[in-house]
């Protein structure tokens, strides 16, 4: 194996010999230190293998000896990369789109929000931008705790932000408040108990402090105590010693009925559309549009299907294309 190597860096070839004094010409290459292998006696011929730069050194020995060489197999670097001589815009398609890659992977192109109810992606984005958090902009130049800390300053019920930066992709996890903005002004060390706000069934509870009276399953009325904030304190003999109080907290969730009353319009305006729909290709590079469609008229409708290039999960490209669709319309 450590001598595979060395030859076919330096290239070695297998060549046919044909002479009437073959022990001569074989004991010339022994004395000039010509390495030969895989030598083999066909009678008539020897076949036999022998580096590049060896191969050149043959000559003297050919006429000293009225020898004939036949070239038969080439082997090694030197023989690929003249093949790549006369592929030379192969190579160079190959070394430009190698350099495409490593100049993209270097840039930010693509922003995922997940967790998200209340607030839409396009708000967290709009916010992200203000700030400079955008497709396009170096990755050195992101910092993934000032980007979770201004989208928690920026929307107040968002209780948990997660920012990571995953080959040219930013991936934004959040978590919301569902309980909403609602905030107490009892103080920390208040007593106090929760009680229903609303007639309905208890359909879940789980209580961190305080002393639930009720269970799932239990049907309640508005104003019923469902955690008292008062812990029984029992002695010895298991009876109430005394009570110490503090503020009741747990997750309780009731079904309630709600009433709602609202009215609608029994008409319905509907698009009257003229003719066939038309659809164009576009690509879209480094936020350029290439596309044959022009400029919708205010009398067509248009509609825009787009897909990022991903080479793979986490490397998305400054590439993407679809179609645009439109047709003429009356109101």
């Amino acid at each position: 194996m450590t001598e595979k190597i060395p030859r076919y860096l330096k290239g070695y070839v297998k060549i046919r010999l044909e002479s009437p004094m073959p022990e001569r010409f074989l004991a010339l290459c022994v004395h000039n230190r010509i390495p030969l292998w895989n030598l083999n006696n066909h009678g008539l011929y020897y076949e036999m293998e022998l580096l590049l730069p060896d191969f050149f050194r043959l000559p003297p020995f050919r006429r000293k000896t009225s020898s004939r060489i036949f070239l038969l197999e080439r082997h090694g670097l030197p023989f690929l990369l003249k093949k790549g001589r006369k592929k030379k815009a192969l190579l160079a398609g190959i070394l430009i789109c190698g350099i495409f890659l490593y100049g993209c992977s270097l840039f930010l192109w693509d922003i995922q929000v997940e967790g998200n109810l209340r607030h839409s992606q396009e708000t967290i984005l709009r916010v992200l931008d203000e700030d400079g958090v955008r497709a396009g902009i170096l990755k050195s130049s992101l910092d993934c705790s000032g980007i979770a800390a201004r989208v928690r300053e920026a929307f107040p019920d968002v209780v948990w932000v997660s920012a990571t930066l995953e080959g040219t992709c930013l991936n934004i996890e959040l978590r919301e408040n569902q309980e909403g903005n609602e905030t107490s002004d009892q103080e920390p060390d208040a007593a106090w108990d929760l009680t229903a706000d609303r007639d309905g069934t208890v359909l879940s509870i789980v209580t961190r402090r305080g002393t639930p009276l009720v269970q799932a399953g239990q049907k309640v009325k508005k104003g019923d105590v469902l955690v008292t904030g008062a812990l029984e304190i029992l002695n010895n003999d298991q009876l109430v010693q005394r009570y110490e109080y503090v503020g009741a907290d747990a997750d309780i969730l009731l079904e309630v009925d709600y009433q709602y009353y609202d009215e609608f319009s029994m008409t319905q305006v509907r698009r009257q559309y003229e003719g066939s729909s038309k659809s164009y290709f576009f690509l879209r590079l480094f936020g350029q549009e290439f596309s044959m469609a022009g400029k919708a008229k205010e009398t067509e409708e248009e509609v825009r299907w787009e897909k990022p290039v991903y080479l793979t999960d986490s490397f998305c490209l400054p590439i993407s294309y679809g179609t645009i669709t439109r047709q003429v319309c009356r109101d």
